[in-house]
């Protein structure tokens, strides 16, 4: 049959009909692609927030057991002079839970103006035979004079031998404890009274970086 009658025996309204409904089965398929990715993509947002929140709870777990832990060594300090002495007497007791290593006292400096540039230095001495300060301890603080010649005779004058029984001061100490972190802490003294303030971690990446890696080597077993 020539070309010419098969074109002429196509009906157009059945052509645009066919399209109409190739176009309506395309868009059917298309909408239902979409709700199905939306789908699978609310699914896929849920699922990540529910891993990141058990992987945060996870964390804050672990963070807390690494806290309990150093809190189960961490050594903490109050000073107190002894009654009834006429001349510099502080004891100091380790009140933490872990023992006390490498603890210094940075220097007290006299705040009389015929003594600037004078002060007192403070020196721990640990029981004998033992490493550091165990927790309850309290052993006498060494007292030396810095500054003052042979001859000015410092622990006759009240103003310097009883200056840590009566004066305004503070207590600078920094320590370490049994697994190599360091730490620092105040105390406000006032007349003899110990007012310690919070005990915080020193900034030393080297040994804290190492402490920190064995507590999260230590809770992940």
């Amino acid at each position: 049959m020539p070309l010419y009658f098969l074109l002429v025996q196509i009906d157009p309204n059945e052509i645009a009909r066919r399209t109409l409904h190739v176009n309506e089965g395309t868009l059917g398929v298309l909408i239902l692609t979409l709700i199905v990715l939306g789908a699978y993509t609310l699914f896929t947002f849920w699922l990540y927030r529910k891993v990141a929140e058990q992987v945060e709870a996870a964390n804050a777990q672990t963070r807390e057991l690494i806290n309990q832990r150093r809190l189960s060594v961490l050594p903490a300090f109050i000073v107190y002079l002894k009654e009834g002495m006429e001349y510099n007497r502080p004891k100091i007791v380790n009140v933490g839970r872990g023992v006390a290593l490498n603890i210094q006292i940075e220097r007290v400096p006299l705040v009389h103006e015929q003594y600037r540039d004078k002060a007192l230095t403070l020196r721990a001495l640990p029981p004998y035979c033992q490493p550091g300060l165990q927790p309850g301890s309290e052993p006498d603080l060494l007292v030396a004079y810095e500054g003052f010649a042979p001859e000015e005779r410092p622990h006759q004058d009240p103003k310097v031998s009883r200056f840590l029984n009566n004066e305004k001061y503070d207590l600078h100490i920094r320590f370490s404890d049994i697994e190599g972190r360091t730490y620092a802490q105040t105390l406000r003294m006032d007349a003899g009274k110990c007012s310690p303030e919070p005990v915080s971690a020193e900034v030393n990446a080297h040994l804290n970086s190492q402490a920190l890696a064995r507590d999260a080597a230590s809770n992940s077993l």
